[in-house]
């Protein structure tokens, strides 16, 4: 989980198995509709997520938010999305997906401290992903000075790689 811009109300990443993969905005006594129901139904007393994806587009690994935007590493859709959020009204904008299929499954997104860069972790060298050990790595993304994450039309700029057993090791 983790805190949107509103800071009552956390976000949670989750991955199904048939429906699809979701983010939800968590407010206390809402029914998301597990395990009756998965993604949005419009059903009353049921909250529909903040937004949804395919089972082959997400399964959803790790989120992070940095100025209104969240940021959200996948598994099997290998990408990372980007999911702009109106702190005002809670509502999120449309999601964008950045290095579809390039660097394979990605695992963990955190923001850099004191830096406009995230840290996206690869997880390719387990059962699921068919790489050797050892080839799994961090990489750097730079997400700009732009004033809701990102600089306008131009999403993250390419990560530069470093391998890593450590997630403590310098880029």
């Amino acid at each position: 989980m983790s805190r949107p811009p509103s800071p009552h109300c956390p976000l949670d990443a989750r991955r199904r198995d048939r429906a699809g993969h979701r983010i939800n905005l968590i407010k206390p006594g809402a029914n998301y509709g597990r395990p009756i129901r998965e993604g949005s139904c419009g059903v009353a007393g049921m909250t529909d997520p903040k937004a949804t994806w395919g089972v082959a587009e997400a399964s959803p690994s790790g989120i992070a938010i940095v100025r209104n935007v969240v940021y959200m590493a996948s598994l099997r859709g290998q990408r990372l999305w980007r999911i702009p959020i109106d702190g005002d009204s809670e509502n999120v904008g449309t999601p964008t997906a950045y290095y579809v299929w390039a660097y394979g499954r990605l695992r963990t997104v955190t923001k850099v401290p004191g830096a406009d860069q995230l840290w996206l972790s690869t997880t390719n060298s387990d059962n699921n992903g068919g790489e050797p050990d050892g080839s799994d790595r961090i990489l750097r993304v730079d997400i700009g000075q732009g004033r809701k994450g990102v600089r306008p039309g131009t999403g993250p700029r390419p990560p530069s790689r470093t391998r890593s057993r450590s997630p403590c090791a310098s880029a």
